[in-house]
Order: structure tokens, then C-alpha cells, then sequence
């Protein structure tokens, strides 16, 4: 600044840094300044009256407009409470999680950490948001989808039966992910009965080794470990 100097003819601006900075109004007391590269500057306002005496002071100037890295890590599919891994580099001095997109509540364990739980109240997919900022507010993001289900697959088996012959069993199953595996079991009878598939959904029984009622049940698993059966 030329602040208190009387007889003022010039204010000078030298400037040391990787880049070129530019002055608003270089000659004058006040001036807006802008750099071309992120580095620490020295700016120094020399200022000389009429007679020629000169005097100089000088400051250390921080330009950055370099946003902190941010990476919210990889998209999953859960039914549980689950641990997301981001990863955060530069000089992050904010982090934030939020929610983007999804019909539920999202509940972060530590919406301010890179790494945080996560839980929903609602089956759906959701977009999570990483937000990350530095001290001088430059800011990033990146996003992650998560598929959320905890509803288990509705199986019906159909009416129960009799039969002196192969019987065929179609049953429905509905989910709203995708089938992992289907399992037909034999949980009560008198003897051993043939399930022609027993990891179809639907099944032969060829052949019971005894006369009698027996019960066969039908357990569908989804993607995430939800469970549901029914039986005859």
C-alpha cells in the first residue's frame, strides 16, 4: 500500500512466482490481483515520492485453484448396514456426504469422514454424494450408486396335492432383485421322495419311497441375502 505517504508519485508492484500474476491497477495504492499458476507469491509495492526516495514492503500471496481430489469408491448392492471407502486427496479441509437421489432416508455414521456406514430406511437405489473443499473453497465431487434391499422374495409353491405318478411343481417367485439360488427341500414325510430340481423353481417329484403325507418347502434367495420360502 502507499498508505501515509505524502508526495506519492509511484507505486511499483514487483512480483516473484511460478506464474504471471496481473494487477488491476498497477500504479495505484489499491489493486485486485489474479495469478496464472497455483503457487506462493511474493508481492512487493514499492512506492517513491518526488524527490526520488523510495521505500518497499512486500507480502507472501497463496493463488490455488486446484479443488481437492475426491473419489467416493465402488458402487454395491447390500441389505445391511455397510462401511463406504472413499478416498479424499490435497488439502481437503471439508467433507461431506449427502444424498443425491433415492425414495428413502440414507443415514451416514460419520457424514463428515472419507470413510463412513451407511444405512437405508427404504428399498430402492440411491446416488450418494462425496463432497470434499479446501480452505480457499475450491470444491469436488464424485458419486456412488447403491442398490439398498432388504425385502425378501415372495414364494408361492401352489395348492397343496395328491399324486400316485410324477407330479410337476411350477412355482411363482417374485423379488425385486435378481434370484442367487432356489432350493427344494424335503422337510417332513415318512420316507424319501425324488425332486427331479431340486435348485429350479420349478420341480418333478418322480417318486416318494413310502405312502404318506409329505411336506416339500421352496426357499428362494436374492442377490443380497434376502430369503424367502413357502411349502405344500
Amino acid at each position: 500500500r502507499c498508505a501515509d505517504v505524502t508526495g506519492v508519485q509511484t507505486c511499483a508492484l514487483p512480483i516473484s512466482g511460478s506464474g504471471t500474476c496481473t494487477f488491476t491497477t498497477p500504479n495505484a495504492e489499491d489493486s485486485s490481483v489474479s495469478c496464472t499458476g497455483d503457487d506462493t507469491y511474493t508481492l512487493s509495492l514499492t512506492v517513491t515520492d518526488d524527490a526520488g526516495n523510495s521505500t518497499v514492503d512486500s507480502l507472501l500471496f497463496t493463488w490455488d485453484t486446484t479443488a481437492p481430489t475426491v473419489d467416493a469408491g465402488a458402487d454395491g448392492s447390500y441389505s445391511a448396514s455397510f462401511t463406504q471407502n472413499a478416498t479424499v486427496g490435497g488439502d481437503a479441509t471439508t467433507i461431506t456426504w449427502s444424498k443425491d437421489s433415492g425414495s428413502g432416508n440414507v443415514s451416514f455414521g460419520t457424514p463428515n469422514a472419507a470413510s463412513t456406514t451407511v444405512s437405508m430406511d427404504a428399498d430402492d437405489t440411491y446416488v450418494l454424494r462425496l463432497t470434499v473443499s479446501d480452505a480457499l473453497g475450491n470444491t469436488a465431487f464424485d458419486t456412488v450408486t447403491v442398490t439398498w434391499g432388504t425385502t425378501a422374495p415372495v414364494v408361492d409353491v401352489g395348492a397343496d396335492l395328491a399324486a400316485n405318478s410324477t407330479v410337476s411343481i411350477n412355482a411363482t417367485v417374485t423379488s425385486g432383485q435378481s434370484i442367487a439360488s432356489y432350493a427344494w427341500t424335503q422337510t417332513a414325510g415318512p420316507g424319501t421322495c425324488t425332486i427331479v430340481s431340486p435348485s429350479s423353481e420349478d420341480t418333478d417329484i418322480s417318486t416318494c419311497s413310502t405312502d404318506g403325507v409329505y411336506t416339500l418347502q421352496l426357499t428362494a434367495t436374492d442377490t443380497l441375502s434376502n430369503a424367502g420360502s413357502d411349502s405344500l
